[in-house]
């Protein structure tokens, strides 16, 4: 049954009456996305997280760990390349155009799975936006089941990169793990090295000895809770059938329309392409 109708004026936006839109008023595109600036952050931190623990694996006395490290590191910076160059699923521009300059509507309507759907114009990219469409204004570009913007990897998450985008975050939660057995493997290797418990109160004379190590315990015991919670974040998105965008904004009334239960929702998120590099 289709839910009662929302009031339509919240929903239309203003339209120029005339469709046609300037380059210059649509954002430029460096080869790297709109965000290269903390593109590199990212990189840059993972370099350092790397160099960190290639330290902490010094101390210890396997080089197996080296290698384990390094492909480790090595495989979260190449994934993060893969989103950032990436189409995250761009609909193409101008399909309605034509319909537009006939009619001049706001938007259109269309029903999906028992609920109406309001399909607002998009002045940049000149279609009635389909469900789970949005216009994103750092890229410039109307995104299908467009998640967010992650300016970290300078990209968009949409319908064709975000399988990529959660193994990613799926593989920093395994690293994190790692990080913090490391750390305390190596310092329980450091106490046994110079004969002193840490349970027999001599933990503060250990933390004087080892400042930097403690310092990395605590970074590392900071970041396993927080990237454990964005992990579990979209965890439960996928088993909802949900975008971050949509649990943000709640553009439904009721029950998620697109929700068809777990089983269901998880196929629905395998079935999603794990990467689309075909220029947009």
């Amino acid at each position: 049954m289709i839910p009662p109708e929302m009031d339509d004026a919240k929903a239309y936006h203003a339209i120029p009456s005339d469709p046609d839109v300037l380059e210059e008023e649509i954002p430029s595109r460096s080869r790297w996305g709109p965000n290269p600036r903390y593109l590199i952050a990212t990189v840059a931190a993972l370099i350092l997280e790397w160099a960190t623990m290639f330290w902490v694996v010094s101390l210890g006395d396997s080089t197996r760990d080296y290698f384990v490290f390094t492909f480790m590191f090595g495989a979260a910076i190449a994934i993060v390349m893969v989103v950032n160059r990436s189409n995250p699923g761009v609909v193409p521009k101008n399909v309605d155009l034509e319909l537009y300059q006939r009619e001049a509507l706001p938007a259109t309507e269309v029903e999906l799975n028992q609920t109406r759907f309001i399909q607002r114009w998009c002045v940049a990219c000149r279609l009635y936006k389909p469900p789970r469409v949005k216009h994103c204004y750092e890229c410039g570009r109307c995104i299908s089941r467009f998640d967010h913007h992650c300016p970290w990897m300078s990209n968009c998450i949409g319908s064709n990169n975000y399988k990529m985008f959660m193994l990613f975050w799926q593989h920093y939660f395994g690293m994190q793990i790692f990080s913090v057995y490391f750390i305390g493997l190596s310092m329980s290797q450091l106490s046994a090295t110079s004969k002193v418990s840490l349970g027999d109160g001599a933990i503060r004379s250990f933390a004087s000895e080892n400042p930097f190590l403690i310092f990395l315990l605590v970074l590392a015991c900071i970041r396993l809770p927080v990237v454990a919670y964005i992990t579990m974040a979209n965890a439960y998105f996928i088993c909802r059938n949900m975008t971050y965008y949509e649990y943000l904004t709640q553009p439904y009334e009721g029950k998620n329309p697109f929700d068809q239960g777990l089983c269901q929702n998880i196929y629905t998120f395998m079935a999603l392409p794990w990467i689309d590099l075909s220029r947009e």
